[in-house]
């Protein structure tokens, strides 16, 4: 699963604005594996982006995050 959250999924982005990113893997990855998905995400996005899993959102924006989210792509 792939999602936007954050200023690009509620339509109040800037041209300076990042892409927040929730990712859901079918196996986990190593760090390198992980940086070089954002990395390829940022190519594809022209901006910069945030990637992060379920697991490494904090608590206390857990809720707002998937409140925001958009899938984008699902299998």
């Amino acid at each position: 699963m792939l999602g936007v959250f954050g200023s690009v999924a509620r339509g109040e982005d800037t041209a300076n604005s990042d892409v927040d990113l929730l990712i859901r893997l079918s196996k986990p990855v190593g760090l390198v594996e992980f940086i070089a998905l954002e990395d390829t995400f940022t190519e594809i996005f022209g901006r910069n982006v945030d990637l992060a899993t379920e697991a490494s959102l904090h608590p206390l924006i857990r809720q707002n995050v998937l409140a925001d989210l958009q899938v984008i792509y699902e299998k």
